[in-house]
């Protein structure tokens, strides 16, 4: 059967940086597939900036609003395209969606940040240094809208309606020193969509190394996980 990779890309000015691709499905000839990515957001809600987009300065760059107009318009442009014919859009953030955040996120433990990612639909994300600026524990605190200790920060993050995350973090080579697991919900993203995502961080992150983790040979784990998803018969892969 022979595969057809169907290739969108779109300018999209926003502060944040975003990319948009899209690869072939193992279940068709043709089966057009939107890659929706952010990085680097910093709970940056209401924040602009500049930005360099093809050569060209774009003031007032920025806010969740205006993200999610982009994504949504992005969305709407790859399935009109494609109208007709099975396809899929799927929203990923790649890390520091959270940490060294403005003061409206930060105060609140970004979790004003998880509630807006939520209404972006996003669907998966990673880890970037910052996830760990509090503390993996306070990451997943916040990911999965559970309530703090009371008075571990202050009366307004006690009260703060907490939601969880709809994402699924994906990370292929952190794990705890001492059991040798990943605290994470999986290396993979499921096969229900038909891809598969590897994630390494880099070992350069030196700062992790103090929080009791682990970070794996990049290459190993990257060669070991294709190596897994040839034998399942899941050939495309992506790594950042």
């Amino acid at each position: 059967m022979k595969k057809k990779v169907i290739l969108k890309s779109s300018i999209l000015a926003v502060a944040a940086g975003l990319s948009v691709f899209a690869i072939n499905s193992v279940f068709a000839d043709e089966l057009p597939v939107q890659f929706m990515g952010v990085n680097d957001f910093h709970g940056a809600l209401e924040q602009t900036g500049t930005a360099r987009l093809e050569g060209e300065t774009v003031k007032n760059a920025g806010t969740a609003p205006l993200l999610a107009t982009y994504l949504n318009d992005s969305q709407k442009e790859f399935e009109t395209e494609n109208a007709g014919s099975p396809n899929a859009s799927i929203r990923v953030q790649a890390g520091d969606m959270v940490g060294a955040s403005p003061a409206n996120s930060a105060l609140l433990q970004d979790e004003p940040t998880v509630k807006v990612f939520n209404e972006m639909n996003f669907e998966y994300g990673t880890l970037g240094n910052h996830e760990f600026d509090e503390g993996l524990g306070e990451f997943n605190r916040i990911m999965k809208g559970e309530a703090p200790t009371p008075g571990q920060f202050n009366k307004i993050v006690d009260e703060y309606p907490h939601e969880a995350s709809k994402q699924e973090i994906v990370i292929a080579n952190l794990v705890d020193k001492d059991t040798n697991k990943s605290h994470l919900t999986g290396n993979l993203i499921p096969s229900k969509k038909s891809q598969s995502m590897i994630r390494p961080l880099r070992s350069d992150l030196s700062g992790l190394l103090r929080q009791n983790f682990q970070i794996l040979f990049c290459v190993k784990i990257t060669n070991n996980t294709v190596f897994w998803m040839k034998q399942n018969r899941l050939p495309n892969m992506r790594v950042n």
